[in-house]
């Protein structure tokens, strides 16, 4: 990965998705993340991604966040086996906007985009830099690449037009 990922990231938004998701209601919250797109794999931080597979196996499990079972299973999570440790963090994703989940998700789905868009185009540049290379064939398959990325609306698409 280029240098460049490092700073595309959203440290706010990751910590303002957790911390809608230990609120009440967090069955809703993790629904209206997954309807913005969301993926584990898009969070940047991987403590932020564990917390956030934690939250959705325990919801998955029993159909909403039990606090508890929660606190629970962070204590087996790397950097959380000390409550001082989880305390820490629970201050950090407790702010006065966690209720906007699908507004953070989208953030987050985003600065992933960005950083997939930074990757493919160091990694088509390395092609174009080599001997021979095809430079229509690495323009097309950035169009491909750069389309399963960020899609583009149906309707936007069919009358022709760019976002």
């Amino acid at each position: 990965m280029s240098n460049q990922d490092h700073t595309i990231r959203d440290d706010e938004a990751e910590l303002g998705l957790i911390g809608s998701l230990i609120c009440p209601e967090a069955a809703q919250r993790l629904n209206e993340a997954k309807e913005a797109g969301l993926q584990a794999e898009y969070f940047y931080s991987a403590v932020h991604r564990s917390v956030y597979v934690t939250i959705a196996d325990l919801i998955r499990q029993i159909g909403e966040l039990d606090v508890q079972g929660f606190l629970a299973r962070l204590q087996d999570e790397p950097g959380f086996e000390t409550p001082e440790a989880r305390r820490r963090y629970l201050e950090q994703v407790a702010t006065p906007t966690s209720f906007n989940a699908g507004w953070f998700a989208r953030r987050i789905v985003v600065a992933y985009q960005r950083r997939e868009a930074v990757r493919l185009l160091d990694e088509q540049r390395e092609r174009l830099a080599a001997p021979g290379s095809d430079v229509a064939a690495v323009v097309d398959t950035m169009r491909q690449r750069l389309a399963k990325l960020l899609p583009i609306d149906a309707d936007v698409e069919a009358r022709g037009e760019r976002t």
